[in-house]
């Protein structure tokens, strides 16, 4: 999958490109900025909350917030129609012709697909679907349960305090963080899903050997354009 370096090295490159294709159009383009706004996870597998919550000390902070959350909103300019056509082009969504964008990423060859990602969400999607894991959420659940919280899995908690949002963090989230955590590490969940994922996560990719090996090689390739043209 691709990380966040790697990500950063496309982006510059293609806002790079993209830029100079909006000014031979006669636009001023202004891309966001590189790295102003980084992920919680170096990569789409989101591992800090793949399994919910699992940092004590990050919780005992935010709660169920992330850290992006605490940052200030960036702004978009708004862009006319004319400026919006030369940027994206004409056309439905996922079928647009001639936009600067698509102009940059056909430059840098950045075609590589997204098994990857793919196979990353089936192995998640899988592991909730087994025995083992299933068992793990109702101790889970029975835990909290036995502290005065009621949560039939370790996503409700996240969804029920908006995690996403700037709100004020309170006391009452903390301390449901905490028990979370606590009941995390008394059934042993995290190492035990972990570990039923990877053994999900190689079959997966044995089964898919040939598709990755080509997006791998994709990817690469997108990078070394990208890092040449610096």
């Amino acid at each position: 999958m691709l990380n966040y370096s790697d990500e950063l090295t496309l982006e510059r490159a293609e806002y790079r490109l993209t830029s100079a294709c909006m000014a031979e159009r006669g636009f001023k383009y202004d891309p966001p900025a590189v790295g102003g706004n980084p992920p919680e996870s170096s990569n789409d597998s989101n591992m800090p909350r793949r399994y919910g919550i699992s940092d004590p000390e990050e919780s005992a902070r935010l709660g169920y917030h992330t850290r992006s959350s605490q940052r200030p909103s960036d702004t978009v300019a708004p862009i006319s129609e004319a400026e919006r056509t030369a940027l994206l082009g004409v056309g439905k969504p996922g079928k647009t012709t001639g936009g600067c964008v698509a102009e940059s990423r056909k430059k840098l060859q950045i075609t590589f697909g997204t098994k990857a990602s793919e196979l990353n969400r089936a192995s998640l999607d899988t592991s909730l679907e087994s025995p083992e894991i299933q068992d793990l959420m109702r101790q889970w659940s029975d835990c909290m349960k036995s502290r005065g919280y009621s949560y039939a899995d370790v996503y409700a908690p996240l969804g029920q305090f908006n995690q996403s949002s700037n709100s004020g963090i309170g006391e009452a989230e903390r301390q449901t963080a905490a028990v979370d955590i606590e009941c995390k590490k008394k059934t042993g969940m995290v190492e035990k899903w972990f570990a039923k994922e990877v053994a999900i996560q190689n079959q997966l990719i044995e089964q898919n050997q040939l598709s990755l090996t080509k997006e791998k090689e994709d990817l690469e390739r997108a990078i070394k354009n990208s890092a040449d043209l610096h």
